[in-house]
């Protein structure tokens, strides 16, 4: 998730650096989520797989906002509608992301899909929500061509998955509807909570996520479920579903854009390590070269991208 950045101190209060362990984990997590889940896609549809996650968000997330979220005033409205095509946005971006996963490799999903904070600062700029540098535009452009890079640069793995390119254009799909989709998820998480919106996201989004992947449950090949794909499939829905949306939205709200922005950039890393030690997978060198013009855009593209607001305040005081 991107928020907009905002000018800190250099040197953070100590209570803020404890936090550093926790975001560290949930990078950790995140970057491994798409091997667990490129293990389990070997004896279930990705359809089904994304059952299990959505029921595993949605009873976690409900918990820790009944636990956590402030109570709503009473007569506050509740906005059902809203959050019905919220949960329609969060869980078409979550089954083209699991299809795209299963039709390519998860290195290139993983880099793919971090490129999401781009289309997030572009809708922002076009809405007037955030004010872009020329910097900042360059880094655009920059992670759009690492970007590319990564997807002709995989020719000589095409012949390997056929489906490849399909699989990395479907998931460039599913990274504009994530980053647009946090641009009009801001405004209901700054008047409901993020952890709030969330487990509504998850609860309705379950409505459509359920019926499309009953099938798939049902004819998954359970016979090959042993330790290992359980716990992978465990780890995806609550661990990485859960425990990561919990603990990066009750720390991200105590600590800067600034310094979530760099464990959000670790992520694809992980991703990469962890596909080449645990499913052998290898980027072509054209492709290690696009993944790095990636990294390097995406740190341009968020460096300093400030909100109207924040052009108004003292250059050296925090935007209020």
């Amino acid at each position: 998730m991107v928020t907009p950045a905002k000018t800190v101190p250099e040197t953070m209060p100590h209570r803020e650096r404890t936090l550093d362990p926790w975001l560290l984990s949930v990078t950790v997590i995140w970057g491994l989520n798409a091997v667990a889940n490129k293990v389990v896609l070997q004896a279930m549809g990705p359809a089904g797989i994304l059952v299990f996650r959505y029921l595993g968000c949605a009873l976690v997330l409900t918990v820790a906002s009944l636990a956590w979220s402030p109570r709503m005033p009473r007569g506050t409205a509740k906005p059902w509608g809203v959050m019905l095509l919220v949960g329609l946005w969060v869980s078409a971006q979550q089954l083209l992301f699991i299809y795209a996963l299963d039709w390519t490799t998860a290195s290139e999903a993983s880099l793919i899909i971090s490129a999401a904070p781009i289309f997030t600062a572009v809708i922002g700029a076009a809405l007037g929500m955030e004010l872009i540098s020329g910097k900042n535009w360059a880094g655009i452009l920059t992670a759009a061509g690492g970007v590319a890079l990564i997807v002709l640069g995989g020719g000589k793995l095409s012949a390997e998955m056929p489906t490849r390119v399909q699989g990395d254009l479907v998931m460039v799909v599913s990274a504009l509807l994530y980053g647009s989709g946090m641009v009009f998820l801001k405004r209901i998480m700054d008047r409901y909570g993020a952890m709030r919106v969330m487990s509504w996201a998850f609860l309705f989004g379950s409505l459509v996520v359920v019926p499309a992947g009953a099938a798939q449950v049902i004819g998954a090949d359970w016979a090959r479920f042993d330790a290992t794909l359980w716990g992978a499939l465990i780890y995806s829905a609550f661990i990485a579903g859960g425990y990561g949306f919990i603990v990066w939205y009750r720390t991200i709200a105590r600590t800067s854009a600034a310094r979530t922005a760099v464990y959000q950039y670790l992520v694809p890393v992980v991703s990469l390590l962890g596909a080449a030690a645990l499913l052998g997978e290898r980027l072509t060198a054209l492709q290690l070269g696009g993944a790095a013009v990636v990294l390097v855009g995406l740190v341009m593209a968020r460096s300093r991208v400030r909100t109207p607001a924040m052009a108004e305040a003292p250059p050296d005081l925090p935007a209020k």
